[in-house]
């Protein structure tokens, strides 16, 4: 089943379950978050099939962000720091 297959037969099951702090993050939590961030992207002038680099700490916000070019159906080179 696709992303957003999930997010509307399961809105409100988890898609994230950090084992570090616990945070969880519902489907349609995350995706929400994603299209903030594609919209923040395309605000700066990000289009389809641009390169999106960025760096976050290993935290449930990598994952949202991480999301957001898929929207945009850009190319990510997401990065960890650990």
């Amino acid at each position: 089943m696709r992303f957003k297959e999930h997010v509307k037969n399961f809105p409100d099951k988890p898609a994230l379950i950090m084992s570090g702090d616990g945070e969880t993050v519902r489907y349609a939590e995350l995706d929400a978050r994603a299209n903030q961030y594609a919209q923040f992207f395309r605000s700066l002038g990000l289009n389809t099939g641009d390169g999106i680099a960025f760096t976050l700490e290993n935290c449930a916000e990598f994952f949202r962000s991480a999301l957001a070019p898929c929207v945009l159906a850009s190319i990510t080179r997401p990065s960890v720091l650990i």
